[in-house]
Order: C-alpha cells, then sequence, then structure tokens
C-alpha cells in the first residue's frame, strides 16, 4: 500500500510541472522573444524548467534556447501571472536559482546583484544582476 501511495505522489508531482512546462509553452506563443518548441532540432533546442511561484501570484521558469547549431544560448526569467499569462522575462546570463520571500535569487555575489526582488506587488522594469542591468520585457 505504501508503495502505491508513494507511486501515486510521484505521478501527481510530475503532472504538475508538466502543467507549468505545458503553461510556458502557451505563454510563448504570445511573444516572438519566447522561443519554446522542445522537439525541434532544426532550428534551435530549449530547456526548461519551473522554479517555483512567488507570493501566490506568479509562476517562474528558467529557460534556455540554443541556436545557431547550438553554438550560442540565450537564458531568460520567464514571469507568468499563475493563469499563464505572461508577465515579462529578464534576460540573463545565468539561471535563477531559489525564491525566498518577494526575492527571486541568482548564483552570484550580493556585491554584483542576486536578486530580483517584486515591490508593491509588480516586478522591476530594470533589475541589477551580476553587474548588469537587464530590462523587464515581452
Amino acid at each position: 500500500m505504501r508503495s502505491f501511495l508513494v507511486c501515486v505522489f510521484l505521478l501527481l508531482l510530475s503532472s504538475n510541472a508538466y502543467s507549468d512546462i505545458e503553461l510556458l509553452a502557451k505563454a510563448a506563443k504570445t511573444t516572438e522573444y519566447l522561443n519554446f518548441d522542445p522537439d525541434s532540432k532544426e532550428e534551435f533546442n530549449t530547456k526548461s524548467e519551473y522554479l517555483g511561484e512567488l507570493q501566490g501570484k506568479f509562476k517562474l521558469y528558467n529557460h534556455t534556447y540554443y541556436f545557431n547549431n547550438n553554438s550560442r544560448a540565450g537564458h531568460r526569467l520567464v514571469i507568468l501571472t499563475s493563469s499563464g499569462e505572461l508577465i515579462g522575462m529578464y534576460a540573463i546570463d545565468d539561471w535563477a536559482t531559489s525564491i525566498s520571500g518577494d526575492c527571486v535569487y541568482f548564483p552570484v555575489s550580493e556585491e554584483y546583484g542576486n536578486k530580483i526582488c517584486i515591490e508593491n506587488g509588480v516586478f522591476p522594469e530594470q533589475a541589477w544582476i551580476d553587474g548588469q542591468l537587464p530590462m523587464l520585457f515581452k
């Protein structure tokens, strides 16, 4: 019985993650700046990871797309509403690693900027990450 419950739990866990990635794929159809086609081998390949929820209102994803025969890559932190509407994305160098409180954290020193924080329920138009100033865009 215990192994059955573990299997059911894992199935539910994987189905929720799949639906989160489906939300990202749907949002990608609303902008030219978010390439998403995990089955394509010709133009680009993509890798996406659901990072988690922020304030119970926003779903955050790390997303990378490879292009030019996989010789180049673009990395994004993608922000959706909990219903899947695209809020925007930041072009970043490294994937975000965690969410805590109202902030998303990156694997760099705080001295050079390591987080993006929501203020008054809104993501900033410009962040400071690893000495760079990525803009929120759609």
